[in-house]
């Protein structure tokens, strides 16, 4: 959940055919809001898929089983809990899924692609998720702001050259140069 950004039902009925290694990717096929989606995943996670699948003796179509059935809600939740109180720290596993998203989002992956791989309808759940660093939110900044300021000063260039330029006479444009140059020399004549 914290790699894929999966919700405890996706998790819960993950099948072991939806899972593409060579691709790197999960297709989700039951979801919240009955729509599907793929969800990639990162190398590392691809290496641990690969050896639990390699250890693993249930043959059950479910990826995650318990006693050879799918997870229960319940169990996601409990076993999260008790990981969590022997590491000492309190967590849950929608936390995991907003850790995922601000994550992503403060690698720099957009909003709109952070909303299309956690499966929200609208971006503002995702922004609701995803929260930016302070840092952050000033590299952006500063970089958006880079462009701005240097097509400024080109704009502010381009006119100090054009005021030097002599103005040309156009009236000395005949029919073909108004071909060349567009119709602005003709009808200006």
């Amino acid at each position: 959940m914290l790699h894929s950004g999966l919700r405890t039902c996706e998790v819960r009925n993950l099948r072991i055919v939806d899972i593409n290694l060579p691709h790197q990717s999960i297709h989700i096929r039951k979801t919240k809001n009955q729509r599907e989606r793929v969800v990639y995943l990162s190398p590392p996670t691809v290496e641990a898929i690969q050896t639990y699948l390699a250890n693993r003796e249930d043959a059950s179509e479910y990826f995650f089983t318990r006693y050879h059935k799918p997870l229960s809600g319940r169990y996601c939740q409990s076993r999260l809990k008790t990981l969590g109180k022997e590491a000492k720290i309190k967590v849950t596993p929608h936390q995991l899924r907003h850790t995922c998203a601000t994550l992503l989002l403060n690698a720099g992956m957009s909003i709109f692609a952070l909303q299309s791989l956690l499966g929200h309808i609208y971006v503002e759940t995702t922004l609701n998720y995803a929260r930016l660093y302070d840092d952050n939110a000033a590299k952006q900044f500063l970089e958006a702001s880079t462009p701005i300021q240097l097509s400024s000063v080109c704009a502010d260039a381009e006119q100090q050259v054009l005021a030097s330029q002599p103005v040309l006479e156009l009236s000395k444009f005949g029919k073909q140069d108004s071909l060349l140059f567009g119709e602005a020399a003709h009808e200006s004549r």
